[in-house]
């Protein structure tokens, strides 16, 4: 049973991440455009940030490479912490390289 602290506490909690989830962040494509390293985009297809999201900020980001998990919510780093500590290290090793068209049926 909850206190009422507990219950304050657990509300602010609700209303502080919805008010996340509504107003932020807001980095535009603009923004996004000016990175210039290569950079590992992540996100879940049952993530609170839909999936045509993450593709939209990768789209943005010139040297970006995408990696969309499968039934993963927010908290892969959790739940998949072995493929997710896999990939994370591949993407530190092996140099960004934009494949040509014919690469792309590879």
């Amino acid at each position: 049973m909850e206190t009422g602290d507990q219950l304050i506490i657990s509300t602010k909690g609700l209303l502080k991440l919805a008010l996340l989830l509504v107003k932020e962040p807001h980095i535009t494509h603009e923004a996004l455009q000016t990175i210039t390293c290569p950079t590992l985009v992540i996100g879940g297809d049952q993530d609170v940030i839909m999936p045509r999201h993450t593709l939209e900020i990768a789209e943005n980001i010139k040297q970006s490479n995408l990696w969309i998990i499968p039934n993963s919510g927010h908290s892969t780093p959790i739940y998949y912490k072995n493929l997710f500590n896999r990939t994370v290290g591949a993407f530190f090793t092996i140099p960004y390289k934009k494949k040509d068209k014919a690469e792309k049926f590879n």
